[in-house]
């Protein structure tokens, strides 16, 4: 009997192997996946770098002065006068503009006294003094001193005359030099150039009055003769 009873184990056994061995085999692999998971975590872990503290220092740095502000074009003048209030204090002016137009009233400027000697500045003539005095007047007559050169015309020859009596209006100054004032007298016009020109080279002895200078007016006829 013992014998049949380990037979019927053995048949048992052998008819569960085929079950036994993939369970065994399932489990297996399901151990090996276990164990691989295992090694991958751990190595992933130790992969991990470790956290390092960071010191942070404060530093203070010094920056430029701001650059000054770009200068403001000078608006133009307003009919508007700005009330300034001016206010002193120990440190300086503060001056404050008040924005607000002011009422400008017209100030009435009075004239001040003009005296005699202002007046008589004012009135000052300033045309030449041609004041003169006469012949009469004169310690002694003005002498001539240059001769006097008159050209005659070329046409006045022809028609034959040679002679031409002339009355100027002359004033002589301090220094002897003749100032003409007017022909008074010339019957050919065609002598009044060369006979300006004449006169302005003429020098007198300067006119006296008590031993002064003085200037002397006169009528001065001229006879002019052609050689």
């Amino acid at each position: 009997m013992a014998t049949g009873a380990m037979s019927s184990q053995l048949s048992k056994a052998q008819a569960f192997s085929p079950f036994a061995r993939r369970a065994l085999a399932i489990l297996f692999a399901g151990l090996s996946l276990a164990a691989l998971l295992a090694l991958l975590q751990l190595s992933k872990s130790d992969k991990v770098p470790e956290k390092k503290d960071w010191v942070v220092r404060q530093i203070s740095v010094a920056l430029p002065p701001p650059p000054p502000p770009p200068a403001q074009e000078q608006s133009q003048e307003s009919s508007q006068v700005a009330d300034l209030d001016f206010s002193f204090q120990a440190q300086g002016l503060a001056l404050k503009v008040s924005k607000q137009p002011v009422k400008v009233n017209e100030i009435k400027v009075e004239k001040p006294p003009v005296d005699s000697l202002t007046q008589v500045n004012l009135n000052i003539d300033w045309s030449p003094d041609w004041q003169a005095f006469g012949l009469e007047q004169l310690d002694q007559r003005p002498q001539l001193l240059t001769p006097i050169r008159v050209s005659f015309p070329h046409r006045l020859y022809q028609r034959g005359v040679n002679k031409a009596l002339v009355k100027l209006l002359v004033m002589i100054d301090e220094q002897g030099q003749v100032h003409l004032q007017r022909i008074t007298q010339l019957k050919y016009p065609e002598l009044k150039p060369s006979l300006k020109q004449a006169i302005n080279q003429a020098r007198f002895t300067p006119p006296k009055v008590d031993g002064k200078l003085v200037k002397a007016e006169f009528i001065w006829p001229l006879e002019l003769e052609h050689s």
